[in-house]
């Protein structure tokens, strides 16, 4: 996601990361982009993420991510 948030971010646009403070020594690794905002898990991260969307795009990533994907579908249809 660092190349995705690098090319908005150089574009002018608004970036903003939003993880659960127990992934943060873990995954911030080095320098961020935009605005970082830390929350309690994975619940308040989906809730934050669709407050401050227009839109989401599902991008490959680790094998996880799919049943993830699965999972936001299924809680947003009922």
């Amino acid at each position: 996601m660092s190349l995705v948030s690098q090319a908005v971010h150089n574009g002018g646009r608004l970036v903003i990361g939003i993880i659960p403070g127990a992934l943060t020594p873990r995954e911030l690794t080095g320098e961020t982009v935009g605005e970082v905002k830390v929350v309690a898990d994975m619940h308040q991260r989906k809730a934050e993420m669709a407050r401050h969307s227009d839109a989401f795009i599902a991008l490959p990533g680790r094998r996880s991510e799919g049943s993830r994907r699965y999972a936001s579908n299924k809680s947003r249809n009922g």
